[in-house]
């Protein structure tokens, strides 16, 4: 069927190949990253926050916070 495909089009059966791949792995790729950055920015944001609280926070608390008791 890719022979026929490939003859009408007038390209090489394995250059179409390498393309379907290299299409098919970018949007892989893009995927992956995409689910991957989601949770890690959901994640720096909630410790961004708890920096600026903890920033805000008395000197006792921040002892605790910092293992010093």
């Amino acid at each position: 069927m890719e022979r026929i495909l490939a003859d009408a089009l007038g390209q090489d059966v394995t250059k179409l190949a390498a393309e379907e791949k290299q299409r098919l792995l970018s949007r892989l790729l893009a995927r992956l990253a995409h689910e991957i950055r989601n949770p890690l920015s959901s994640l720096a944001i909630h410790v961004q926050l708890l920096e600026e609280d903890i920033a805000q926070a008395d000197v006792s608390l921040k002892a605790k916070a910092s293992g010093q008791f």
